[in-house]
């Protein structure tokens, strides 16, 4: 998510991050609650356990989506996933894809904090900082879908057959209440962590919420062709979905490059035109300089 959920924000803030480590780490502990202690003390009904080859297929999926995730702004990243997470709470139950969903992407959040700390990058904060978001990330978002899953209903048609329209209404209701609830969740985060609610909104909750509606179509469809004893083509369909978030993918990596050319090319122009309206040796040194400076 932006990734809904599925969002990582690393830009510090300039001021103490204190209370939004505490709020980070409460809402993680909290989402584990919901996936392991509530069935754990009869809170929450056991879901009947899915087939192996099910677990396997949502996992390396959502993993799968995760690593196909790209970037909208400078140090945060958007994966779409959420339609993925919502036929999973329709296909196995809420409480068994809220546990897929807290298991792949905590691995997810734990492999990116090791590479970037081979690569030296380390949080400002320290080591709280970061384990308190991989705690974060999977536990929240795992047991958002449970909730939202419950509160619509999602476990009364797994195993069922039932009518499209039925399917329809309950992935738009558990889709729309889980990306509404996770980009709120995280913009109070990143507010605790000192970044505006207008360029949160601006630059990663709308054109998040817009980018992943637009997979919600595709949930439905795999709800529909989910059949354990028949999988082909729900593994078709869901290979389907990561070449689409493939292709998201490479077209915001090429929008990303196409906008760094042009500001390379923009420097030039500039340059040139310098260049051309003085014949002066030293102003010619200054003006070359001062590009360079720029790009650079």
């Amino acid at each position: 998510m932006a990734s809904r959920e599925s969002t990582e924000t690393i830009a510090p803030p300039p001021r103490s991050h204190t209370a939004g480590h505490v709020f980070t780490i409460v809402l993680g502990l909290l989402g584990w609650a919901v996936v392991l202690a509530f069935p754990a003390l009869g809170i929450l009904p056991h879901d009947p356990p899915a087939g192996i080859l099910s677990v396997t297929m949502f996992v390396l999926v959502i993993l799968g989506t995760r690593a196909l995730a790209f970037r909208l702004v400078e140090g945060s990243v958007l994966s779409l996933d959420s339609a993925y997470y919502v036929a999973a709470a329709l296909c196995v139950g809420s409480l068994e894809a809220g546990r897929l969903v807290a298991l792949a992407l905590t691995l997810d959040a734990s492999a990116r904090l090791a590479l970037a700390r081979r690569r030296g990058q380390f949080s400002p904060d320290g080591p709280f900082a970061e384990i308190a978001y991989v705690i974060y990330f999977g536990g929240m978002s795992g047991g958002l879908l449970v909730a939202c899953g419950v509160a619509f209903g999602a476990d009364h048609i797994v195993g069922h057959l039932v009518a499209p329209s039925e399917v329809a209404w309950r992935v738009v209701a558990v889709a729309g209440s889980l990306l509404v609830s996770h980009y709120a969740i995280q913009g109070a985060r990143l507010r605790l962590l000192g970044q505006g609610w207008g360029a949160y909104l601006r630059q990663l909750a709308v054109p998040g919420l817009i980018a992943e509606a637009s997979l919600m179509p595709i949930g439905v469809v795999l709800v529909l062709l989910y059949d354990p004893e028949q999988p082909l083509g729900f593994v078709l369909l869901s290979l389907t979905y990561l070449l689409i978030n493939f292709v998201f993918a490479r077209l915001s990596r090429a929008s990303h490059e196409l906008e760094g050319r042009v500001h390379e090319l923009e420097i030039l122009n500039v340059t040139a035109r310098r260049l051309s309206s003085s014949l002066q040796l030293e102003e010619l040194v200054d003006a070359v300089a001062r590009e360079t400076t720029k790009a650079i």
